[in-house]
């Protein structure tokens, strides 16, 4: 299996970066956006995992599609600090964290 591969933000740019994950082999990839429609366009697009951050339980269902150890390779769409804070609490030892945008 390759590395798991959590995608914050499910929009355009986030869509061709689980593209390019699925296509280099990362498992499981996780996708997290707060809009169902764009969650169901990941699932569509190969994620095997989509997880809404308003549902109190988003970091469990997390870490356990991680196996427990994070995520290791994240990909931060959204420039929110909140994102990048919880990529980086998320992260497995050792994970490459994208921020994909900078922070306004």
């Amino acid at each position: 299996a390759g590395m798991s591969v959590w995608i914050i933000g499910a929009g355009p740019m986030g869509l061709i970066n689980l593209r390019f994950a699925r296509h280099f082999g990362a498992e499981p990839i996780v996708v997290t956006d707060p809009v169902e429609v764009r969650r169901d366009y990941a699932t569509d697009a190969g994620a095997d995992v989509t997880l809404d951050p308003s549902d109190p339980d988003w970091r469990d269902r997390l870490e356990e599609a991680t196996g427990g150890w994070g995520a290791e390779r994240i990909v931060v769409g959204p420039g929110s600090t909140t994102a990048i804070e919880s990529a980086l609490a998320s992260a497995a030892p050792g994970a490459i964290v994208l921020v994909f945008t900078p922070t306004p």
